[in-house]
């Protein structure tokens, strides 16, 4: 993924120069221009500094498009344009200073430019969850990991869900620009929650997504873009069985715990009634422990390893309220409903005892 500086500066005439480049950190910086030293003897607010200078995609500021995020800095030689995510090599991009914010009369100076794409290795799907053979028929979620950080805009018409050998017309919830992680590879697709819980508008109209007994296939079309906007090198594919629905909560109080001794290196293991959200599972389940240990993971089970021999003692094990099974059942609430009625209160924190 590109990452560019824009180096803007006075000449001797006054105009003004882009410079644009490749490397270094990624952002737009404007070096000088007399108007930072105005800046610091004012009292400007943050929202008051983004406004004196954007960056927006395409040749020409949109008339109604938002800008790229980010956040406008001074700094000793000028002003800094640091945009939450990197720009995308392939896209072009126009710089908007506002002149005439400082300067009375003056109108907006503008730079548009294509960041270059540099040759890179083709995107691979190295993962899909959920991590299992049979998926319950309110399934909830899909997440595709790639090898790269992706630029694909679109991932909703490159990413398909077939049934008993159908296409099936708008599985997902679209989000614009798609559900990403923060480094944008992995991305998070909602099956129709309207479609999933019964009794409601679009489980009436459509029917449910899949059905106990059906074969699905997720498929992640090869055109799908990666950080340098090069293809998969092949379409990718995932089969699934269909299994009966779980609508009910879960209690984690219920599960087995495989408690290791004082002294051995052993994992302290949990292991489940049902397949638990992978994702999700990793960061909301915790030790309360001084003791550094690392994280093995599967659907159906998690486990503790020390980096060092367990201590003798009593320690908490926490699950998060919002840790979910397959479909959004969370501890004591099935996903269904939000009354009372479907909902009873579980423990969330197990003690155990090393010795």
């Amino acid at each position: 993924m590109a990452l560019i500086w824009l180096l803007l500066f006075s000449q001797s005439d006054g105009s003004l120069k882009a410079e644009w480049a490749t490397t270094g950190k990624t952002g737009v910086r404007i070096t000088g221009w007399r108007a930072p030293d105005l800046i610091r003897t004012s009292e400007f607010d943050q929202a008051q500094l983004n406004r004196f200078l954007k960056v927006y995609v395409g040749e020409t500021p949109p008339v109604a498009s938002p800008s790229v995020l980010g956040q406008v800095n001074v700094i000793p030689d000028g002003l800094a344009f640091e945009p939450r995510y990197p720009l995308i090599a392939g896209e072009q991009y126009v710089a908007v200073l506002a002149l005439d914010m400082l300067e009375g009369e003056r109108l907006p100076w503008t730079d548009s430019y294509v960041i270059p794409k540099s040759p890179g290795s083709s995107p691979t799907v190295t993962a899909v969850y959920p991590m299992v053979e049979v998926v319950p028929a309110n399934l909830l979620r899909f997440y595709i990991q790639f090898s790269q950080p992706m630029s694909e805009n679109d991932p909703h018409a490159k990413v398909h869900l077939n049934v008993n050998g159908e296409t099936v017309d708008l599985p997902f919830v679209e989000v614009p620009n798609g559900l990403w992680n923060k480094h944008r590879t992995r991305l998070t697709l909602i099956l129709h929650p309207g479609r999933i819980k019964r009794e409601v508008g679009p489980n009436i109209a459509l029917g449910p997504i899949i059905s106990s007994g059906d074969q699905i296939e997720l498929v992640v079309d090869a055109a799908f873009a990666g950080g340098e906007l090069q293809p998969m090198p092949a379409t990718f594919r995932q089969s699934y069985m269909v299994g009966e629905p779980i609508r009910t909560g879960f209690d984690p109080m219920s599960w087995q715990f495989e408690i290791p001794s004082a002294g051995s290196k052993d994992a302290l293991t949990i292991k489940f009634d049902r397949a638990l959200d992978q994702i999700l599972l990793d960061r909301m389940v915790t030790i309360e422990t001084k003791q550094p240990t690392s994280i093995k993971s599967s659907a159906f089970q998690l486990s503790f390893l020390p980096v060092e021999a367990w201590q003798r003692g009593a320690f908490n094990l926490v699950f998060d309220p919002a840790l979910e099974d397959l479909a959004g059942n969370r501890p004591g609430r099935a996903f269904d409903h939000d009354s009372e009625i479907y909902s009873k209160n579980v423990e969330l924190t197990h003690v155990i005892h090393i010795q």
